[in-house]
């Protein structure tokens, strides 16, 4: 058994200040998973890391799943219809890798977030 210890970004202030980089994922062409990292914006300065995420699938009525993929280990966050929320995440201190599912046909608005966010969700029940 592999027991590698992978470096996180947890309760760590960034030194550039709170940055948020929103990415509007786009299923309107009927894809329905979206891969990304985010080499070009921390290879830029934009973002230090990610410590929490923000999911806005109020327009969406199906589930939005967003994964991390630490150190090989993908851990899913699954944003139920109608729904707004913070997120904490575990992501490495270098690049971050997500991929996005939901059905097609709709754009779901996430920002990733270099602070640490407690975990908060509204919309319906």
């Amino acid at each position: 058994m592999d027991r590698g210890v992978a470096q996180i970004a947890n309760m760590r202030w960034p030194s550039q200040g709170a940055k948020a980089l929103p990415l509007v994922l786009d299923f309107s062409g009927g894809a329905t998973e979206i891969d990304s990292d985010t080499f070009f914006e921390q290879s830029q300065g934009l973002i230090e890391f990610i410590q929490s995420v923000f999911i806005d699938n109020s327009g969406n009525g199906d589930t939005f799943t967003l994964t991390t993929i630490l150190a090989g280990v993908a851990v899913s966050i699954i944003a139920q219809p109608f729904t707004q929320g913070y997120y904490p995440v575990m992501v490495d201190t270098g690049t971050a890798r997500i991929a996005a599912k939901t059905v097609g046909g709709v754009k779901v608005t996430v920002a990733l977030l270099n602070v640490a966010m407690p975990y908060f969700v509204w919309g319906p029940k």
